[in-house]
């Protein structure tokens, strides 16, 4: 009798277990392969990281409005995710805090230059590029980005963030910029020095 009541007892606590540990996976009302959104209007970008903790190393910045897909794992505030199209990392972990079950709303890039930033500049020495010349963004530090510009100068407002290994069109080339359209459309200047070429 003792032993049928052990075993018993026995498959009760893993059964509770079980339950437990599945009941663990609906963290804060998230799902594995709910959709959520990165919501960093301050700070523009989120950290994905390689574990779930604050000091993990960055694989890569997740632009603010980026939908993401959530995993079966976390680690206090950190939830592993599923990420597409972002330097070809799928996988990492984030901070929860910065997402929404909606999409943010985010700033539409600015439609006209600032006056004051086109002053003194020549754009007399730039020359059409002829045919199709791609180039690739390759910030300072992995996983960063670079500004593309209204005006070649750092003084220019900048149009949009290109992230690590986002290839653009070349329209024109200066001695320290080019005039390039991103894949959204935009049209800007980029630092020569914080790209590759790809091909010409």
């Amino acid at each position: 009798m003792k032993r049928i009541l052990c075993t018993l007892l026995a498959a009760m606590m893993l059964i509770l277990c079980g339950t437990s540990a599945m009941a663990s996976v609906n963290i804060r009302g998230i799902n594995p392969g709910d959709t959520l959104y990165v919501d960093t209007p301050n700070l523009g970008t989120l950290n994905l990281r390689e574990n779930g903790n604050a000091s993990a190393k960055v694989l890569v910045q997740i632009p603010n409005g980026t939908a993401v897909v959530a995993g079966d794992k976390h680690n206090g505030n950190y939830l592993k995710v599923k990420v597409e199209n972002v330097n070809h990392v799928s996988e990492g972990w984030v901070d929860m805090r910065y997402l929404s079950i909606n999409p943010p709303k985010v700033k539409p890039a600015p439609t006209a230059a600032p006056a004051e930033t086109v002053k003194s500049l020549n754009f007399r020495s730039y020359k059409l590029v002829n045919g199709s010349m791609t180039i690739t963004a390759k910030p300072s530090r992995p996983g960063g980005y670079v500004n593309l510009r209204w005006v070649p100068s750092t003084d220019g407002a900048v149009i949009a963030k290109v992230y690590a290994g986002e290839n653009l069109t070349v329209i024109a080339e200066g001695s320290k910029w080019y005039q390039v359209k991103n894949s959204k459309g935009y049209v800007g200047f980029i630092m020569k020095s914080f790209t590759e070429k790809l091909y010409y």
